[in-house]
Order: structure tokens, then sequence, then C-alpha cells
């Protein structure tokens, strides 16, 4: 596609029932946002779970994305809504058996219930690993691509506007040092929103199931073989790999440091990290159009660049004398957010571009459970890793030093991928310099003129 008839392409209403899919994502933020955001972070805290522990359970969701390999003929074979639909419910029960656990503190010992919890977030994400491989090339197969990025951009709009609202609610619901039932209720809400958001997959157009047989050699060996042998995809892939590692957990963890070292209350850590959302909502009104006419590298490349400055003060902050305000904080929070929906919509719309067309949903897959595992196994070394040294009796003295220990070793990871980067070549992309304009210029007058401006004239200058 010639880049005049891209940016044409890219100005045409999207179709109608992408109205539907935004709308499954509200519910959906809702429902994930409680289940595996900071309430659940502070809920297993409640239960007595250590560094270690919690990074166990921040990787379940990216360990257990390698379902998606064997899944991949089942999508096909099955249906992309109907594996979806199947999935997401049965996932949202999960919630219905964490909703008890936090009474029976006090009752029951706490190893039990850390295990039960482990337990359950287990099947919720093995659940939501397996289903989850329908949902990109469901997109690939119903989203023009040359609208994808806009699409990209108003979806994640809407989750993130889902989990600012539930953030907020939950904070103000949790406040300072709140009694255990509060996290009941936040629970069944999750439930709740996660059962009904499959609702709005009604009417949404889906490929039909494949009845033909599925292609010689399905095994998980031979699909990543196969799509390994693009090199195109190959090199996307590695990037996210690396960049996974070194930004796994670094959510998780900022809400165990500052619960724990910046001495703020269970409501105002919610606070923070919805500062965090408003900045990756600010980001998604603004940046899908621009993705369709920029390209995605350029957009990638000053995102891991604003990353790595993130880390970097992040690791002052924790190794230094002074505590943190939590303004500080939501303003470095706000930041994290519309660098990481900036980074993380480009690379989607990217891996989309370079998946090999012929074997779409395996190849997406492939990515996507290579990037996970490896993003999962990088939770569980850091959390690993963070409580060895807060027992250190060196360090007794300095505890920020092991999350100080944690942002810089991330911040090398994220400056090698960086140099990965560079071997990527994207058609049709701008320069980052003239991006640099964009941020600094076009989209401050736009925040200015209110987030959703029907047209972007710039783009026709």
């Amino acid at each position: 596609m010639t880049p005049s008839v891209q940016a044409s392409s890219s100005f045409a209403p999207l179709p109608a029932f992408t109205r539907r899919l935004v709308g499954f994502q509200v519910l959906n933020a809702v429902n994930f946002t409680i289940a595996l955001g900071s309430p659940m972070v502070l809920a297993a805290k409640l239960l007595g779970a250590g560094e270690a522990a919690i990074g166990l359970l921040l990787a379940l969701t990216p360990l257990f994305v390698f379902l998606q390999i064997p899944s991949a003929r089942l999508a096909e074979s099955w249906g992309y809504r109907r594996l979806m639909m199947a999935g997401w419910r049965t996932r949202s029960y999960m919630m219905l058996g964490m909703a008890p656990l936090p009474l029976l503190v006090g009752h029951v010992p706490s190893g039990w219930l850390l295990a039960a919890m482990i337990a359950l977030l287990l099947g919720f994400n093995v659940i939501r690993g397996f289903a989850s491989g329908a949902w990109y090339p469901w997109l690939a197969h119903i989203v023009p691509e040359a609208q994808r990025g806009r699409y990209l951009g108003r979806e994640n709009f809407a989750v993130n506007a889902g989990t600012l609202v539930a953030q907020v609610v939950c904070g103000w619901f949790l406040g300072s040092d709140p009694p255990a039932w509060h996290y009941t209720v936040l629970f069944v809400v999750s439930f709740a929103a996660g059962w009904c958001s499959v609702w709005f997959f009604e009417r949404v157009p889906c490929p039909p199931p494949r009845t033909g047989p599925a292609p010689a050699g399905d095994g998980a060996a031979a699909m990543v073989r196969r799509a390994w042998r693009d090199a195109p995809f190959r090199r996307i892939t590695r990037y996210t790999m690396l960049q996974g590692v070194a930004m796994s957990g670094v959510g998780g963890f900022l809400v165990v440091f500052l619960r724990d070292l910046g001495r703020m209350g269970a409501g105002t850590v919610v606070y923070v990290m919805a500062a965090s959302t408003l900045g990756s909502l600010v980001t998604a009104a603004l940046i899908g159009r621009s993705l369709d006419l920029f390209g995605s590298r350029p957009v990638i490349r000053l995102a891991g660049l604003g990353q790595i400055a993130l880390l970097a003060f992040w690791a002052v902050v924790a190794a230094g004398p002074v505590r943190i305000t939590a303004s500080a904080a939501a303003a470095a929070a706000f930041i994290l957010g519309m660098l990481g929906t900036a980074h993380g919509l480009a690379v989607t719309r990217l891996t989309l571009a370079f998946c090999p067309r012929d074997d779409l949903t395996r190849s997406m897959a492939v990515n996507q459970v290579l990037t996970c595992v490896t993003a999962g196994l990088g939770a569980v070394l850091w959390g690993a890793m963070i409580e060895w040294m807060r027992g250190l009796p060196a360090l007794a003295g300095s505890p920020g030093v092991a999350f100080a220990a944690f942002f810089a070793t991330g911040l090398v990871v994220m400056a090698a991928s960086q140099n990965v980067l560079g071997g990527i070549h994207e058609p049709h992309s701008v320069a980052a310099g003239r991006l640099i304009v964009r941020v600094l210029w076009h989209w401050p007058l736009r925040v200015l003129g209110g987030l959703w401006l029907g047209e972007d004239r710039s783009a026709h200058r």
C-alpha cells in the first residue's frame, strides 16, 4: 500500500462493530484491574505474601501465554469469537473463589490462604492464556490494516478509561487501612465485570471456522521454527523479548516499594498507579492515527529511551535517603503510563505487520509466547532477587538498595533492547526526529484543545 493510499484509508470511519469491541474492553479492564493489578498485590500482602510470592503472582499472566500455541489450531477450527466468549466467562469464576480469602485472615494459616490465591490466579491465567490466542488474529481478520493503529489507540483508550475508573473507585473504597471485607467486595465486582463483558461480542463479525485439515507439522517446536525463519518477525520478537524482561514487574514492584518503603496507605498507592493509567489514557487518545501516518518504529525508539530515563529515576529514588512524595510518584507514574502505552501500541502494530501473512495465527502466538514467557520468568527472577537482597544483613540499614538494583538492572536490559531495535526496518516510517516535533508541538496543542478532536489537520499540511 502506498503512503498516500494508506493516509487516506486511515481517515475512513472505523467499522461500526468496533464500538462493541471497545465496550468489551471497558468491562474487561475493570475485571483485570482488580484481578491482576494493585488491588490483587495489596490483597496478597494482606494474606502474608513476600516479594518472591508477589513476583510469582505477577509472572502468572505472561508465563501462561504459551498456551496460545496449543490453542492456535482450536481458535481456527472452533472460531475466534466462540473461544474468546468461553474463556473469558470461565476465568471470571476464579474471582468468586478469591472473594472469601481475605475474610479468613487470622482464622486460617497464611500459607494456606496464599496457596489458595496462587491456585485460583493460576486457573485464571491458564484459561486466559488459552483463550487469548484468538484475540489478535480475530482483529487482524476484521480490522483493515490501514486503520489498525487508530483502532488500537481507541481500544487502548477504552481499556485505560475502564482501568482508571476502577482504580479511582478502588482507591476510594480501600482508603488508608481497609478491612478485609473490602477486598472481598472488589473480587465480586471483578467477577461480575468479566462475566458481563462478553455480551459485547454479539454481532461482531468473525471469519468462519476452518473446516479443512490442519497444516502438517503443527507441533509447538515446528511452529516456532517456521515463524523464526522469517527475518523481520525474528527481529521484532527478539526486541519484544528483551523489552519484556526489562519492564516485567515494574508496576507490581512499584506498589510494594511505595507501600513498604514509601509508607503510603493502600488507597494512596492505588491512586498513584491510577496516574499511570491516566497517562495511558491521554496517549491512547492521541497516538492511534499517528501510528498509521508516521509508523511504529520511531514511536518505539522514543518511548524506549523515555523508559530508560524513568528506570534511572526510580533507581536513584530507591537508593536515596529521601522518601518520595505521593505527588512526585504520581507524576512519574503518569509519564510511565504514557510511555508504556505508546510503546505497546507501536509494538503491537509492527508485530501484526511483520507476522507472515500465510500463518498469522500461529506466528502471532509464537511472538506472544516468547515475549510473555521471558517477561514472566523475569518477574520471578526480580522478585526473588529483591527478597534475597532485602534479607541480607549487610543491607539491613538500606532497604531501598534491593529495589534500586532491580530498576538499574532493568535499565541495562532495556538499553540492550535499543541496540536490537537498530536492526529493524519499517517501510514508510518517518525519522524519530520528526516524531519529536510531533510530541513537543502538535500533541500538546491537541491536549489543550481537548483529547478527542475530530480530525488531525496537521496530517494534511
